[in-house]
Parts: C-alpha cells; sequence; structure tokens
C-alpha cells in the first residue's frame, strides 16, 4: 500500500474523538528512518506538521502515540515549546502516523555552532544565548516533571525562533514516555 504524501487528504482524530480532513502539503524535511513530515495548511490560518510513519514502523508507533495524546507535558499553554502530538492520522483505513503543532525555526545549531552564529546569527550576543539556554532547560524540564525524557536529543530536533529566542523540541515521538502510573 502506498503511503500518503503532498497532496493526499488524510484524517486526524483528537483527543476528544474529534475528526478533520488533513490535505498534507510541502515535505518539511527529508524523508528520515521513521517517516516523512508534512506541513498542513488548515483553515483560518492554522498549520499543523503531520508525520507520516513507514509503513513497517505503523504497528509500534500506534500504541505510543495514542498513549502520548493523553500525556500532553504542556496541558492548555498558549505558547508551546514541545511539538507534542495532538492527533491519531489515518488514510481512512488505517493509522499511518500523527499530527502536531507547526512551528517554524532554525536548528539550534546555528545559535551554537561560533562559526554558524557569526554568519547566519550576527544579531546573537551573549545574552541571547543565555535566553535560549535556559528556554531549551525550561522545555526540558517539562518533560521530565511528568517523567518524560528526551531520547533522541540531536541539533536537528531543538529549534528556535531567531526574532523571539522562543525554542521548540520537535521529533517527540522518539521521546521515553511514562504513563500516570509511572
Amino acid at each position: 500500500m502506498e503511503s500518503p504524501g503532498t497532496g493526499s487528504v488524510v484524517v486526524a482524530v483528537d483527543r476528544r474523538g474529534q475528526k478533520a480532513q488533513v490535505p498534507l502539503g510541502k515535505r518539511l524535511a527529508s524523508p528520515g528512518g521513521e517517516g516523512t513530515v508534512f506541513k498542513a495548511d488548515l483553515a483560518r490560518g492554522q498549520s499543523l506538521a503531520v508525520k507520516i510513519f513507514l509503513e513497517n514502523k505503523r504497528p509500534k508507533k500506534y500504541e505510543k502515540v495514542r498513549a502520548m495524546l493523553q500525556m500532553d507535558p504542556e496541558p492548555g499553554a498558549r505558547e508551546r515549546c514541545i511539538a507534542w502530538p495532538s492527533a491519531i492520522v489515518h488514510d481512512g483505513k488505517q493509522f499511518v502516523g500523527y499530527a502536531m503543532p507547526y512551528v517554524q525555526g532554525q536548528q539550534l545549531l546555528g545559535a551554537a555552532n561560533p562559526k554558524l552564529r557569526i554568519r547566519d546569527h550576527p544579531g546573537l550576543d551573549l545574552f541571547s544565548m543565555h535566553v535560549l539556554a535556559e528556554r531549551l532547560a525550561k522545555a526540558f524540564s517539562k518533560l521530565h516533571k511528568v517523567g518524560h525524557v528526551v531520547g533522541d536529543l540531536k541539533d536537528t530536533n531543538a529549534l528556535f525562533d531567531p526574532d523571539t529566542l522562543r525554542v521548540f523540541l520537535i521529533d517527540t515521538d522518539s521521546f521515553g514516555i511514562t504513563d500516570n502510573n509511572g
């Protein structure tokens, strides 16, 4: 069976059981070892990111993503810093992936690496670096507070906005999660 891709419409079902048709737009990055992430533009200018898993990864990921829907580390947050699953996604027949908040940003490596910072972000000074570090630590703290851990910490999984210095953690389906019972 062919996986959904750009131009496909999938169905997202959120934690309350509400369904929505979601059109997959452009691919956001090269396909990874578990799947491909697409941007989905919705009504009212809203956007989501949708990860479509490779077919052989889906059985293992279904239960984890379903559990993650009930374990949001930022419930009710107005400004999220963790791109946590917000809906299960299926192609009309079977589970294929999940939807999450769409975040725009640049890899944190661009700020952390002195050569890249000078080239790409000359406005980032020492104070900015402290703000980014503090916000990254707060994002980790939110996860740790509810018993979750980052299982795939690499520079490509932390983004930042050079204008606002907001930090975002992505690729959250690789995180180690614990249920409410520990």
